[in-house]
């Protein structure tokens, strides 16, 4: 049975993971940085053949395999997993980023563009970055005020770093680059 990963104070290795999709396929990108300085410390980028259709509210049985297969990739031992979307600010109150964080057994946090309807308001924090609201929420071994302060330390014009490199990764992918 995997240890538990507790989220040690300060946080030093933040990874952030996002998926693009093209046709049937999906591609995971994981991005870890450096919490002092925002540098990649390590990338990876997977693909694999999507078979769930997207469904609101059910995106951890779309996504979730792709985060776990570029996650086994990873040379890297992450304090914290920043997910592309929500973890108990979710109308089930289990997101992608809380199944993410579960089944790893690692500190995890949502952060998502928008909230989705039905959720209790104190399940999540706000965070300002570049110019837009984030909404962040707690996915696994982690308290909604650690979450904001990291996702708001991180946080630039297009987000918190490693979920921007995440998404840049992913997206070039997708398009058949790098």
């Amino acid at each position: 049975m995997a240890e538990v990963r507790r989220l040690p104070s300060p946080p030093r290795l933040v990874g952030g993971v996002d998926v693009a999709y093209s046709g049937g396929m999906g591609y995971a990108a994981l991005v870890v940085t450096d919490c002092g300085g925002g540098e990649a410390v390590e990338t990876r980028v997977v693909s694999k053949e999507v078979r769930v259709p997207y469904l609101p509210g059910f995106l951890s049985f779309r996504e979730a395999p792709l985060i776990f297969k570029v996650l086994a990739e990873t040379n890297t031992q992450l304090d914290v997993l920043l997910v592309n979307g929500h973890g108990l600010a979710h109308p089930r109150r289990c997101g992608l980023a809380t199944y993410v964080g579960v089944v790893e057994k690692m500190p995890t946090v949502g952060v998502a563009a928008w909230p989705l309807r039905g959720v209790d308001p104190g399940t999540m924090g706000r965070v300002d970055s570049g110019g837009r609201t984030l909404y962040v929420s707690v996915g696994n071994l982690i308290t909604l005020e650690e979450a904001v302060e990291i996702v708001g330390r991180l946080s630039g014009e297009e987000g918190p770093t490693p979920l921007a490199l995440a998404h840049r990764a992913a997206s070039a992918a997708r398009e058949g680059v790098g």
